[in-house]
Protein backbone atom coordinates (compact mmCIF):
# COMPACT_ATOMS: atom_id res chain seq x y z
CA UNK A 1 0.00 0.00 0.00
CA UNK A 2 1.25 3.40 -1.02
CA UNK A 3 2.19 5.83 2.00
CA UNK A 4 0.64 9.21 2.12
CA UNK A 5 1.59 11.63 -0.39
CA UNK A 6 3.83 14.34 1.00
CA UNK A 7 2.34 17.83 0.61
CA UNK A 8 2.84 19.75 -2.64
CA UNK A 9 3.05 16.29 -4.49
CA UNK A 10 -0.38 15.38 -5.75
CA UNK A 11 -1.14 16.13 -9.56
CA UNK A 12 -2.36 19.10 -9.94
CA UNK A 13 -5.34 20.45 -13.20
CA UNK A 14 -5.43 24.28 -13.56
CA UNK A 15 -7.57 24.34 -16.56
CA UNK A 16 -7.01 27.66 -18.61
CA UNK A 17 -6.80 28.27 -22.77
CA UNK A 18 -7.15 25.94 -25.26
CA UNK A 19 -3.15 24.29 -25.41
CA UNK A 20 -2.85 22.32 -22.65
CA UNK A 21 0.71 21.56 -20.70
CA UNK A 22 1.96 18.62 -19.01
CA UNK A 23 4.16 19.56 -16.74
CA UNK A 24 6.22 16.12 -15.39
CA UNK A 25 9.26 16.63 -12.62
CA UNK A 26 12.29 14.38 -12.83
CA UNK A 27 13.62 11.40 -10.98
CA UNK A 28 12.88 10.90 -7.15
CA UNK A 29 11.18 14.61 -7.38
CA UNK A 30 7.24 15.25 -7.48
CA UNK A 31 5.14 18.07 -9.36
CA UNK A 32 6.08 20.86 -6.60
CA UNK A 33 9.52 21.02 -8.39
CA UNK A 34 7.08 22.02 -11.30
CA UNK A 35 4.58 24.42 -9.13
CA UNK A 36 6.97 27.59 -10.42
CA UNK A 37 6.79 27.15 -14.20
CA UNK A 38 3.08 26.42 -13.47
CA UNK A 39 2.70 29.55 -11.80
CA UNK A 40 4.09 31.16 -14.79
CA UNK A 41 2.21 29.41 -17.54
CA UNK A 42 -1.08 29.70 -15.79
CA UNK A 43 -0.91 33.28 -15.60
CA UNK A 44 0.22 33.32 -19.43
CA UNK A 45 -3.53 31.14 -19.52
CA UNK A 46 -2.80 28.01 -20.52
CA UNK A 47 -4.42 24.88 -18.85
CA UNK A 48 -1.56 22.79 -16.39
CA UNK A 49 -1.70 19.37 -15.33
CA UNK A 50 1.56 18.68 -13.02
CA UNK A 51 2.07 14.76 -13.10
CA UNK A 52 2.78 12.86 -9.98
CA UNK A 53 5.09 9.40 -11.57
CA UNK A 54 4.32 6.31 -10.10
CA UNK A 55 6.35 5.87 -6.82
CA UNK A 56 6.98 9.39 -6.06
CA UNK A 57 5.72 12.12 -3.79
CA UNK A 58 5.14 9.49 -1.16
CA UNK A 59 8.25 7.32 0.73
CA UNK A 60 11.22 6.01 -1.34
CA UNK A 61 10.36 2.20 -0.93
CA UNK A 62 7.20 2.79 -3.14
CA UNK A 63 9.92 2.88 -6.47
CA UNK A 64 10.87 -0.44 -5.61
CA UNK A 65 8.54 -2.22 -8.05
CA UNK A 66 7.62 0.75 -10.11
CA UNK A 67 8.32 -0.12 -14.40
CA UNK A 68 9.36 2.68 -16.68
CA UNK A 69 6.56 1.73 -18.58
CA UNK A 70 4.70 3.01 -15.51
CA UNK A 71 5.49 5.95 -15.80
CA UNK A 72 4.88 6.56 -19.79
CA UNK A 73 1.50 5.05 -18.76
CA UNK A 74 1.02 7.96 -16.07
CA UNK A 75 1.55 10.39 -19.48
CA UNK A 76 -0.97 8.47 -21.97
CA UNK A 77 -3.49 8.86 -19.02
CA UNK A 78 -2.81 12.48 -18.48
CA UNK A 79 -2.56 13.23 -22.09
CA UNK A 80 -6.18 11.51 -22.65
CA UNK A 81 -7.67 14.12 -20.27
CA UNK A 82 -6.46 17.24 -21.96
CA UNK A 83 -7.20 15.59 -24.71
CA UNK A 84 -11.15 16.03 -23.87
CA UNK A 85 -10.79 19.70 -23.29
CA UNK A 86 -7.71 21.54 -25.02
CA UNK A 87 -6.59 21.25 -28.61
CA UNK A 88 -3.34 21.06 -28.31
CA UNK A 89 -0.65 19.52 -25.63
CA UNK A 90 1.90 20.18 -25.40
CA UNK A 91 4.68 17.55 -22.80
CA UNK A 92 7.26 20.13 -20.95
CA UNK A 93 9.56 18.04 -18.99
CA UNK A 94 12.64 18.60 -16.37
CA UNK A 95 15.47 15.96 -16.19
CA UNK A 96 13.79 12.46 -16.24
CA UNK A 97 10.26 14.21 -16.72
CA UNK A 98 12.38 15.31 -20.33
CA UNK A 99 13.65 11.90 -21.05
CA UNK A 100 10.23 10.86 -20.88
CA UNK A 101 8.59 13.21 -22.80
CA UNK A 102 10.44 13.02 -25.42
CA UNK A 103 9.92 9.29 -25.28
CA UNK A 104 6.34 9.55 -25.23
CA UNK A 105 6.27 12.09 -28.08
CA UNK A 106 7.66 9.52 -30.59
CA UNK A 107 4.08 8.37 -30.24
CA UNK A 108 1.66 10.46 -29.01
CA UNK A 109 -0.06 13.16 -31.38
CA UNK A 110 1.81 16.06 -29.11
CA UNK A 111 2.05 19.37 -30.35
CA UNK A 112 5.53 20.09 -29.37
CA UNK A 113 7.95 19.06 -26.33
CA UNK A 114 9.49 21.42 -23.88
CA UNK A 115 12.74 19.26 -22.25
CA UNK A 116 14.37 21.18 -19.47
CA UNK A 117 18.05 19.74 -18.08
CA UNK A 118 17.66 16.28 -19.93
CA UNK A 119 20.40 14.09 -19.75
CA UNK A 120 21.32 11.91 -23.05
CA UNK A 121 23.45 8.54 -21.77
CA UNK A 122 23.10 4.43 -22.82
CA UNK A 123 23.93 2.14 -20.30
CA UNK A 124 27.16 0.06 -21.04
CA UNK A 125 27.57 -3.58 -20.27
CA UNK A 126 29.58 -2.88 -17.55
CA UNK A 127 27.07 -0.47 -15.74
CA UNK A 128 24.51 -2.85 -16.27
CA UNK A 129 26.83 -5.19 -14.22
CA UNK A 130 27.11 -2.21 -11.09
CA UNK A 131 23.36 -1.88 -11.34
CA UNK A 132 22.88 -5.42 -10.34
CA UNK A 133 25.15 -5.41 -8.04
CA UNK A 134 24.34 -2.45 -5.93
CA UNK A 135 20.93 -3.70 -5.48
CA UNK A 136 22.00 -6.72 -4.23
CA UNK A 137 25.14 -5.30 -1.59
CA UNK A 138 23.49 -1.70 -1.21
CA UNK A 139 19.38 -2.03 -1.80
CA UNK A 140 19.07 2.00 -0.98
CA UNK A 141 21.05 4.70 -2.38
CA UNK A 142 21.33 7.73 -0.14
CA UNK A 143 22.34 10.83 -2.04
CA UNK A 144 25.08 12.54 -1.54
CA UNK A 145 25.41 15.80 0.47
CA UNK A 146 21.44 15.80 1.03
CA UNK A 147 20.22 16.29 4.26
CA UNK A 148 16.65 14.56 5.05
CA UNK A 149 13.90 16.57 5.71
CA UNK A 150 13.80 17.34 9.43
CA UNK A 151 10.14 16.85 9.10
CA UNK A 152 9.64 14.03 6.70
CA UNK A 153 13.22 12.26 7.11
CA UNK A 154 14.44 10.18 3.63
CA UNK A 155 10.85 10.70 2.39
CA UNK A 156 12.25 14.04 1.07
CA UNK A 157 15.72 16.50 1.14
CA UNK A 158 15.71 19.21 2.99
CA UNK A 159 16.09 21.58 0.27
CA UNK A 160 14.44 20.09 -2.48
CA UNK A 161 11.06 18.26 -2.93
CA UNK A 162 12.80 14.78 -3.79
CA UNK A 163 13.45 11.81 -1.96
CA UNK A 164 16.65 12.10 0.48
CA UNK A 165 17.31 8.01 -0.76
CA UNK A 166 15.64 5.40 -3.09
CA UNK A 167 15.93 1.51 -3.84
CA UNK A 168 19.11 0.49 -5.90
CA UNK A 169 16.63 -1.37 -7.71
CA UNK A 170 15.31 1.65 -9.65
CA UNK A 171 18.46 2.23 -11.65
CA UNK A 172 17.69 -0.57 -13.91
CA UNK A 173 14.32 1.57 -14.68
CA UNK A 174 15.93 4.61 -15.32
CA UNK A 175 18.61 2.82 -17.48
CA UNK A 176 15.97 1.17 -19.38
CA UNK A 177 14.10 4.19 -20.09
CA UNK A 178 16.96 6.31 -21.08
CA UNK A 179 18.08 3.74 -23.45
CA UNK A 180 14.28 4.14 -24.93
CA UNK A 181 14.75 7.78 -25.51
CA UNK A 182 17.80 7.10 -27.58
CA UNK A 183 15.99 4.34 -29.56
CA UNK A 184 12.98 7.16 -30.51
CA UNK A 185 14.30 10.13 -31.02
CA UNK A 186 14.09 10.29 -34.78
CA UNK A 187 10.28 8.73 -34.70
CA UNK A 188 9.39 12.70 -32.64
CA UNK A 189 8.12 14.71 -35.48
CA UNK A 190 6.58 17.68 -33.20
CA UNK A 191 8.66 20.47 -32.46
CA UNK A 192 10.81 20.46 -29.41
CA UNK A 193 12.49 23.20 -27.51
CA UNK A 194 15.82 21.73 -25.53
CA UNK A 195 16.98 23.98 -22.28
CA UNK A 196 20.17 23.43 -20.70
CA UNK A 197 22.21 25.53 -18.31
CA UNK A 198 25.49 26.03 -18.57
CA UNK A 199 26.32 25.63 -14.86
CA UNK A 200 23.99 22.19 -14.60
CA UNK A 201 25.83 20.04 -12.49
CA UNK A 202 24.06 16.74 -12.64
CA UNK A 203 23.96 15.76 -16.32
CA UNK A 204 27.09 15.46 -19.24
CA UNK A 205 27.88 19.31 -20.93
CA UNK A 206 27.18 17.12 -24.16
CA UNK A 207 23.46 16.20 -23.93
CA UNK A 208 21.57 19.13 -25.39
CA UNK A 209 23.44 18.36 -28.76
CA UNK A 210 23.78 14.62 -27.64
CA UNK A 211 19.45 14.51 -27.90
CA UNK A 212 19.00 17.35 -31.14
CA UNK A 213 21.46 15.09 -33.00
CA UNK A 214 18.97 12.23 -32.79
CA UNK A 215 16.39 14.22 -33.26
CA UNK A 216 16.61 13.76 -37.40
CA UNK A 217 12.45 13.99 -37.85
CA UNK A 218 11.79 16.77 -35.49
CA UNK A 219 12.36 20.83 -35.79
CA UNK A 220 14.61 21.52 -32.51
CA UNK A 221 15.03 24.74 -30.79
CA UNK A 222 18.21 24.45 -28.31
CA UNK A 223 18.76 27.23 -25.68
CA UNK A 224 21.92 27.26 -23.86
CA UNK A 225 21.37 29.44 -20.26
CA UNK A 226 23.35 30.89 -17.84
CA UNK A 227 22.96 31.00 -14.12
CA UNK A 228 20.43 28.18 -12.88
CA UNK A 229 21.72 24.49 -11.74
CA UNK A 230 20.01 21.29 -13.28
CA UNK A 231 16.43 22.18 -11.30
CA UNK A 232 15.95 24.81 -13.33
CA UNK A 233 12.50 25.30 -12.38
CA UNK A 234 13.05 25.74 -8.87
CA UNK A 235 16.18 27.93 -9.11
CA UNK A 236 15.72 31.82 -8.56
CA UNK A 237 16.89 32.43 -12.05
CA UNK A 238 14.35 30.40 -13.73
CA UNK A 239 13.00 33.18 -15.30
CA UNK A 240 15.91 32.67 -17.89
CA UNK A 241 14.41 29.22 -19.29
CA UNK A 242 10.69 30.47 -18.71
CA UNK A 243 10.94 33.18 -21.37
CA UNK A 244 12.43 30.79 -24.06
CA UNK A 245 9.49 28.49 -23.13
CA UNK A 246 7.12 31.54 -23.61
CA UNK A 247 8.28 32.23 -26.86
CA UNK A 248 8.51 28.56 -28.07
CA UNK A 249 4.54 28.04 -27.19
CA UNK A 250 3.00 31.46 -28.57
CA UNK A 251 4.98 30.52 -31.42
CA UNK A 252 3.08 27.48 -32.20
Amino acid sequence: MNAQILPKANSFLHPGGATGCILMHGFSCSPEEMLPLDAFLTEKGYTTLGLRFAGHGTTPRDLKDVRWTDWLANIEDAFHILQGSCQRVVLIGQSMGGILSLTAAAYLPVEAVIALSTPFWVPTASEKVVNRLLTLIQPTIRKRNVQPHPEWGWRREAGYPAYAQFPAKINRQTTLLMKAMRENLGRVKAPVLLIQSKQDELIPKNSLESIQAGLTAARVTPVWIEGPGHGITLDPQAEKAFQPIDAFLAAL
